[in-house]
């Protein structure tokens, strides 16, 4: 039956309390309330516009509101939200656990490393005792083995494409289903474990993420034919979270996980790549080559001060006289970012994850004490415009209606034209949205983090940052000052 807008409600069992999420749509205007079970609840209300005017596929206002509200339901329902009508549940569910022979449930999540190395973690970096995990830049999937079989989810633990929900994911990586198989059958593979990995197109040791996207998101014929015109994507294990029906990620150190991916994967391989997995020793012989050849490529003249130095913290002296202390951890950003890599995955090698290892609530939990991301981070100045209305920037959503949602950020090229690099919504804080608002700052110039950057200089298709946010307004900067001779 076609719903029409009425009130919806959802509930997921939560770890301390059960969660509550409702739904609306009147009009255009489409209205959310969430929080804990009888407790008091928070609503956000957003009126949508309408959508492909004058085409074949136009919606209008209400449409769109109805169709962006059903997308929401699904992603809920994903996520182990069960929908209730009077205090009941509509589908009696068992999506909490893992049964043989039974698809994933779409609830099941694994862990994530956390997005910065916490300050216990950070010491056991800095002293040696962590691993350092090359973080690869891919999608991450689930490789599943049954008895006799093996089987691919996407992160969300969806078997296929939602567009060729008749095709699994097998049928666009068969390189990859293959030699599992093989190691399966030759005993490398236990049957029911769940391997977590990265699908990655590896380019001359670099990660080419755009053919990873292209591979993932075309109909798989068409995938299969980029692959064959353009490269195969691999599968980089980084972690066992089931091993023969048994949930090692939660009762086994990470140690131990690490050497069965060791074990299962061979040099030789077609589909897999080995885990690339440095230790405090590596990164500090690695890393001090990386940052000497880094400086002469620069032209700055620096010794490594061997009598000075001494494990794990290194000391560089450039030709002013001046000392350069590094510890591990900016040795290993400085490796990653010699050898153009993403980061690396700092881990606690004795890490047991207990329950932060996988849960059926749909939203990933973060071991922080035992794993997190270690990246390079680039930083630049932009000039800020926001225009909505003409594409530029974008309005916000929610409480943040009539706000900025996202600035346009531009650079000048060496000829002084103003060149579009991206929208950017992400750092802006309640008080920066607020100042931003008012038409006649424009243009601001701001300092916005990356993670990397592609330029058209380069044969890329757009001059656009990778997970970009503004960090700051720069009151003291002038837009005349952004200047990027590399566009």
């Amino acid at each position: 039956m076609t719903w029409n807008g009425t009130t919806r409600e959802f509930r997921q069992a939560g770890r301390k309390h059960a969660l509550v999420w409702k739904i609306r749509v009147v009009g255009a205007t489409e209205t959310t309330w969430h929080g804990k079970l009888d407790g008091q609840l928070q609503s956000t209300s957003h009126t949508h516009g309408g959508l492909n005017p004058g085409k074949s596929n136009e919606l209008s206002p209400a449409q769109n509101a109805l169709a962006k509200a059903l997308r929401k339901i699904t992603l809920k329902s994903r996520s182990g939200y069960v929908e209730y009508e009077d205090g009941r549940p509509l589908v009696v569910t068992s999506d909490n656990e893992i049964l043989p022979g039974m698809p994933l449930p779409t609830n099941l999540c694994f862990y994530k490393p956390d997005n910065s190395v916490g300050a216990s973690l950070m010491k056991k970096a800095r002293s040696g005792e962590a691993l350092y995990f090359r973080k690869r830049d891919g999608m991450m999937y689930v490789l599943r083995t049954t008895e006799d079989d093996v089987e691919f989810y996407s992160r969300r633990m969806m078997p296929s494409m939602d567009k060729e929900p008749e095709r699994d994911w097998a049928e666009r990586f068969p390189h990859i289903y293959e030699e599992a198989l093989q190691m399966l059958c030759a005993g490398k593979l236990a049957p029911n474990s769940l391997i977590l990995g990265e699908i990655v197109a590896d380019q001359d040791g670099s990660d080419n993420f755009k053919r990873v996207s292209e591979v993932i998101k075309s109909m798989t014929d068409k995938a299969l034919d980029r692959q064959k015109r353009e490269g195969y994507v691999q599968f980089y294990p980084w972690d066992v979270a089931f091993w023969d029906g048994q949930p090692v990620v939660s009762t086994h150190p990470f140690s131990e996980r690490l050497g069965t991916l060791q074990g299962m994967v061979s040099s030789s391989s077609r589909g897999f790549l080995e885990p690339e997995v440095f230790t405090g020793r590596d990164i500090w012989d690695d890393g001090i080559n990386a940052v000497l050849e880094t400086a002469k490529d620069e032209g700055v003249e620096l010794e490594f001060r061997k009598q000075l130095s001494v494990y794990p913290v290194a000391r560089f002296e450039d030709s002013a006289g001046a000392i350069r202390v590094m510890e591990l951890d900016a040795l290993a950003r400085s490796l990653a970012a010699r050898y153009g890599w993403e980061g690396w995955v700092v881990v606690d090698p004795k890490g047991i994850y207990n329950k932060a290892g996988f849960n059926f609530r749909g939203k990933a939990d973060r071991p922080r004490k035992y794993c997190g991301k270690l990246k390079p981070v680039f930083e630049d100045d932009f000039i800020g415009l926001w225009e909505p209305d003409k594409s530029v920037g974008t309005w916000g959503t929610g409480r943040h209606q009539r706000q900025v949602g996202s600035l346009g950020l531009y650079q000048l090229d060496s000829d002084d034209e103003l060149i579009f690099i991206c929208n950017c919504g992400g750092g802006l804080t309640d008080e920066m949205k607020a100042r931003l608002t008012d038409p006649d700052i424009y243009p601001v110039v701001v300092r916005a983090e990356y993670d990397s950057r592609t330029y058209a200089s380069d044969g890329q298709k757009t001059n656009a940052l990778r997970f970009p946010r503004v960090v700051a307004l720069r009151d003291d900067k002038t837009p005349e000052e952004c200047i990027n001779p590399r566009l």
